[in-house]
């Protein structure tokens, strides 16, 4: 009985969908159908709404620096004025004064 319930719980974990983080969230907004994500002129990304009206983009794939977008909630009838939005991605510095201790 123990071998199933660990193969299950393996079965279960193994199957799991893959989430990446960070994710850009916002608190759910009647109507909306999508959102128009802007970074100057580099950037111009339609992304659904959830089916609250959310937004939840995933932040893994965006390149290391600073950002400074503006989000645009939008539906059949236009888009929201847009809401600024900054962040920085950055990776860890190099490990300092790595050593081995007794």
């Amino acid at each position: 009985m123990r071998k199933v319930i660990i193969g299950v719980l393996a079965i279960l974990l193994l199957s799991a969908p893959g989430w990446a983080a960070p994710f850009l969230v916002c608190d759910p907004q009647e109507g909306v159908e999508w959102y128009i994500i802007q970074e100057g002129g580099q950037m111009d990304i339609k992304t659904p709404a959830e089916a609250d009206g959310t937004i939840k983009y995933d932040l893994g794939s965006v390149p290391e620096g600073s950002h400074l977008w503006n989000v645009k909630a939008c539906n059949v009838w236009g888009c929201s004025e847009a809401s600024p939005f900054s962040f920085t991605r950055l990776l860890p510095g190099s490990l300092q004064n790595i050593r081995i201790v007794e």
